[in-house]
């Protein structure tokens, strides 16, 4: 009953006083449309005794396909800003063994090994455009999803990928 909404300039005041951490997460498309954004974390960075403290979290194809994003950072790391970027190692066959255990023998220590995950990875790595697809942990999971369900992967690799299509939709939605 007490709350209220946060006035821009006291959302503002927060971070650059160290009160506060601004966290963005997988907003690629609000990057994209916003040519302000950058420039106003430009701003509130580069003001004299600001603590501020942005973390941008987001795919690896904002840096590549948005200017944007580049210019932000190489203009915060000519400035000496403290700019870190870590990237994610992608996710391959140990990563794909894991999650299949996880999944499909429930992470039990005797199942470790078993029949049903070294079957699920060598289906991945049998195919090049499958394998592919299996670096994106969300696709993995479509196509492990769908395994565990018909005890192997479509043949039909449009078959796959409409598949992951529809569980993009239906995520979306949901």
């Amino acid at each position: 009953d007490m709350a209220q909404a946060v006035e821009p300039e006291q959302l503002r005041w927060l971070p650059k006083h160290g009160s506060a951490t601004w966290i963005f997460d997988g907003l690629d498309e609000f990057y994209a449309g916003d040519n302000d954004f950058f420039a106003f974390l430009d701003a509130e960075l580069a003001d004299p005794g600001s603590q501020a403290q942005i973390l941008i979290s987001t795919r690896d194809s904002l840096l590549t396909s948005n200017a944007a994003m580049r210019g932000f950072l190489e203009r915060q790391m000519q400035r000496g800003a403290a700019v870190e970027v870590y990237e994610l190692a992608p996710w391959g066959p140990k990563a794909w063994e894991e999650i299949a255990w996880l999944e499909l023998e429930r992470g039990r220590d005797a199942a470790k090994g078993s029949k049903r995950v070294v079957q699920f990875v060598s289906a991945l790595q049998a195919s090049p455009t499958l394998a592919d697809l299996a670096r994106l942990p969300f696709y993995c999971i479509v196509m492990l999803d769908a395994y565990r369900v018909g005890m192997g992967l479509p043949n039909d690799e449009l078959e796959l990928l409409q598949s992951i299509v529809d569980c993009m939709v239906e995520r979306e939605h949901g």
